[in-house]
């Protein structure tokens, strides 16, 4: 499947998706990639030295689990990765999830 290039982010292309750039002060910071009636936003962020994925996803499982979710570390294709999940007070909640890693 060929892939597009933006830069800090490889996108599969596939028919039918669409990709709407997120810019900032002139600059691509990231892109939503929607296929039918579902979203998703991606973003590349510089990571530094000390804040490397295993402390960024020990910060992020205490946040889910402090907020009354649950968070669990598990192996997947990019590495290790956070499987959460969180409560929502209302059904009318708009759900959005982030993806981060390598």
């Amino acid at each position: 499947m060929p892939i597009i290039d933006l830069g800090g982010l490889g996108i599969p292309a596939d028919e039918g998706l669409e990709l709407h750039l997120v810019r900032s002060e002139k600059r691509l910071c990231g892109v939503t990639v929607v296929q039918g009636f579902t979203a998703l936003q991606l973003q590349a962020f510089h990571a530094l030295p000390d804040r490397n994925w295993d402390v960024i996803r020990g910060e992020l499982s205490a946040k889910i689990t402090r907020g009354g979710g649950s968070a669990k570390d598990c192996a997947g294709p990019a590495g290790v990765e956070i499987r959460a999940s969180v409560p929502t007070a209302s059904s009318t909640w708009l759900r959005s999830g982030m993806i981060l890693g390598l």
